[in-house]
């Protein structure tokens, strides 16, 4: 079962789909929700440390230490349309930071 501890859920391993969590949106709280399949990767942040040794090792430490969850997650539209949005504003952001380094 589904626990939330400070703002964070904490799932048990094998657990993450629509049977697992409850019918409210996991950003906003409200009823009404659509369920949303997303992959989610963990690197503890140590592993960046690696970065100082060697961009090589930081990629085959990541590849090695990082965990993988694939969740089905209950969003309400309107918070999923925000999402998607903020996110699509931080990818072009990033882009344009790189063009300009160019």
């Amino acid at each position: 079962m589904a626990k939330a501890i400070d703002h964070q859920i904490e799932l048990p391993i094998g657990a993450g789909n629509r049977y697992d969590l409850p019918d409210r949106c996991v950003i906003t709280g409200r009823p009404g929700v659509e369920w949303y399949k997303r992959k989610f990767v963990y690197v503890p942040p140590w592993a960046y440390l690696t970065i100082l040794l060697n961009i090589i090792i930081l990629i085959i430490v990541a590849l090695v230490v990082q965990k993988k969850a694939t969740l089905e997650l209950p969003i309400h539209p309107d918070a999923f349309r925000t999402w998607k949005r903020k996110t699509s504003k931080v990818a072009a952001g990033v882009v344009g930071g790189v063009l300009l380094v160019l």
